[in-house]
């Protein structure tokens, strides 16, 4: 039982080295028409000899090599060759050149200094291990969409200059960062989970003094001003892309950035012309507007569409009860920096706290009635510094509901009469059906005036009353023995 439970729990890891040579394996260099086989004249050794084929039907017994070449780009002999720029002229340098192909030692010898270029996306990779080394002219390397939590520099090919991470599980690059380092002049970590503001010391001159690009869109970077001044020291940075990160929620994002970075040519994939660099010139000078605060106003103009309500239809209906339909809307935001329930309580009934999350607050407008097009004329400001909360909460989408209020209000003098005729009838029904109390306060009363009349020493005679019955049962013998 427990080496079946160890096998269910053990996670198979997968290295980009390991799926290269899954890749190569595809590629069929010693199959038909690559390779050494049957088909081949041994003793052809130059590209422009002629090869032995199987064709024994038509007498043929050597094919030209750009015969054997067409047959690459045929259904049932071609490969995949998206991993790499370099995969489909391998397979014509194995139809060239077979014998390059023929062991193992002179195909890795071949192989891997022939690769400048290795795109694997979405296979489920984990790791970069060492045997990436081997590539040593390799200069670019994509592993978009995988399952990499880190990457150790020391693993990477020393010519790398395009290195694509993006799409994985990275939160922090420290491995990333050991030196010696490798030229680097794109760097791509989009769709990561990088957040630590300790982590901004690697976007610096001294880890990458080459670097072009920087691709850091959509992680959960939150401190502008300090990202800022790191980048600030890459004297060759051309593109950069912050997209989809807290920090650009600020307001002087675009402006700061643009004026901050004069190198920059890119900035999100937007081109940085003259004249924009002209308006936002002296704007990377004033650290306090990269400020991590936040402001979003909500503008809500009207309401139109809605069903005419009931008590505007022309139809038969009673006087009373008057019914009058109001309409508002509301929507949930992140609570206002500094304020707190009793500012809220103050506001009527614009903001009421979310229940299950103490930062959201539920805010309304104000109720007006039923129109064609319904002015609500509403407008609110928030500000916030949790840039990270709101990049998630705006992420998922502001909903906006419509309530519809109805009041339904009577006449007071027809609801006073009302109730007072239910008062009554039940006093009423209360006169004609006696309690068990009032019946035996009757009995007890009659039986006394009896007992005055004959005789009147009796009623100073002391008596103990214990249960009603009992008295009036002494109260019958009594009589009866007077008379």
């Amino acid at each position: 039982m427990s080496d079946t439970s160890s096998v269910i729990c053990h996670r198979s890891s997968t290295s980009a080295y390991s799926y290269f040579r899954k890749s190569l394996r595809s590629l069929r260099l010693n199959e038909f028409p690559c390779g050494s086989g049957s088909w081949r004249n041994p003793k052809a050794r130059k590209p422009d000899g002629t090869f032995m084929v199987t064709g024994k039907d038509y007498g043929v017994q050597y094919e030209k090599v750009e015969q054997l070449l067409d047959y690459l780009d045929c259904n049932d002999w071609k490969s995949n060759t998206s991993w790499s720029k370099e995969a489909e002229e391998l397979k014509k340098q194995a139809v060239l050149k077979p014998w390059m192909f023929e062991n193992e030692e002179n195909c890795v010898n071949f192989v891997h200094p022939y690769f400048k270029s290795l795109q694997f996306r979405d296979k489920n990779i984990d790791n970069v291990d060492r045997k990436m080394l081997k590539f040593e002219n390799l200069e670019e390397l994509v592993l978009t969409a995988n399952q990499l939590s880190e990457v150790n520099s020391r693993h990477l090919p020393p010519k790398l200059q395009i290195l694509e991470l993006g799409s994985n599980i990275l939160e922090r690059i420290t491995t990333l960062c050991r030196k010696p380092l490798p030229p680097l002049l794109h760097l791509g970590l989009s769709y990561n989970r990088l957040i630590h503001l300790s982590e901004y010391k690697y976007f610096t001159k001294s880890y990458w003094p080459h670097l072009m690009s920087l691709d850091l869109s959509f992680n959960n970077l939150s401190h502008f001003a300090q990202l800022i001044e790191a980048l600030q020291t890459l004297p060759d940075l051309r593109n950069l892309n912050l997209q989809g990160n807290p920090l650009s929620l600020t307001p002087s994002y675009r402006g700061f950035v643009v004026d901050a970075l004069k190198t920059l040519t890119y900035f999100d994939d937007v081109i940085i012309s003259p004249d924009e660099r002209h308006h936002f010139k002296g704007l990377g000078k004033k650290k306090d507007l990269a400020r991590d605060e936040c402001y979003l106003t909500i503008n809500m103009v009207g309401i139109c569409g809605l069903p005419v309500p009931y008590e505007l239809q022309e139809c038969d209906r009673p006087d009373y009860p008057v019914v009058s339909t109001q309409y508002f809307m509301s929507y949930n935001m992140l609570k206002d920096e500094g304020e707190t329930t009793d500012q809220m309580e103050d506001n009527g009934v614009t903001q009421i706290p979310v229940v299950g999350d103490e930062d959201m607050v539920c805010n309304k407008s104000k109720s007006k009635q039923y129109s064609k097009v319904i002015d609500l004329q509403y407008t609110k400001t928030h500000k916030t510094n949790k840039l990270l909360k709101l990049r998630d909460f705006l992420n998922n989408g502001i909903k906006l509901v419509i309530y519809a209020k109805t009041v339904k209000s009577w006449k007071v003098e027809e609801a006073v009469d009302e109730q007072n005729g239910k008062n009554s009838e039940k006093t009423n029904r209360r006169a004609k059906t006696p309690t068990k109390l009032q019946r035996v306060g009757f009995v007890i009363y009659t039986y006394f005036i009896a007992l005055v009349k004959k005789n009147f020493s009796d009623l100073y005679r002391p008596v103990k009353i214990k249960k009603t019955s009992k008295f009036i049962l002494r109260l019958k013998k009594q009589r009866n023995n007077a008379k």
